[in-house]
């Protein structure tokens, strides 16, 4: 799959859970095993709060309703840019291009200088809205734990594993087997006995016995 291609099934899957309310989950992508796109959903969704706050303070005045697309296409240019490996110029490049396969040509210039700010000023924007929780939260956060809430917003910023848990009725060893076989390694969680912690995140889908 070309790339800007990839970022135009991301951008829709964006776009169904931001602009349409739509579970993540009931996105069908059409590849998939296309990883790039996931992880740039998973991505722009996870840092959505800040994201949000950052192109939002950017952009002179809201966009119309029928182009908050765009809008969604450049917080996934923002998630490129602070969060992800992709390089500075590839993300702008790449992100600029999906307004063309929206076509949408009027609006290559906006996000272009939208992304180069950003670019430009990353570790100021980041320093300013690193906690990457909803307002309410972080006042409330604030408020009632005054001397943790740092750490607090630092811990919930960091990516969980992808933790399963497996019905009572089924051994938890014989199911860590099954998933072995599969080529899925995980190890049990002291906590919560019904439960295994992946070594690395897959799709529900590729589990034996989801279905």
């Amino acid at each position: 799959m070309h790339k800007s291609n990839t970022r135009v099934v991301a951008l829709e899957a964006i776009c169904s859970v931001i602009l349409e309310k739509k579970s993540l989950s009931a996105f069908v992508y059409p590849d998939p095993d296309d990883a790039l796109a996931k992880s740039l959903v998973f991505g722009t969704i996870r840092f959505y709060h800040q994201l949000n706050d950052i192109v939002t303070d950017l952009l002179d005045h809201s966009l119309k309703k029928e182009d908050l697309d765009i809008h969604c296409l450049m917080l996934l240019g923002a998630y490129q840019i602070l969060h992800s490996n992709v390089a500075s110029h590839a993300s702008v490049f790449e992100t600029v291009n999906v307004a063309i396969d929206l076509d949408k040509d009027w609006a290559k210039g906006l996000i272009n200088a939208i992304l180069r700010q950003i670019d430009r000023n990353k570790e100021k924007l980041l320093a300013q809205t690193h906690y990457s929780h909803p307002t309410w939260m972080v006042k409330k956060i604030k408020q009632n734990y005054p001397n943790d809430f740092e750490q607090i917003f630092s811990q919930n910023n960091i990516q969980a594993p992808m933790t399963i848990r497996v019905h009572p009725k089924y051994p938890i060893a014989d199911y860590r087997q099954s998933l072995d076989q599969v080529g899925i390694t995980s190890k049990p969680l002291n906590v919560a006995p019904q439960a295994l912690v992946l070594d690395k995140p897959v799709s529900v889908y590729d589990l034996p016995d989801f279905e």
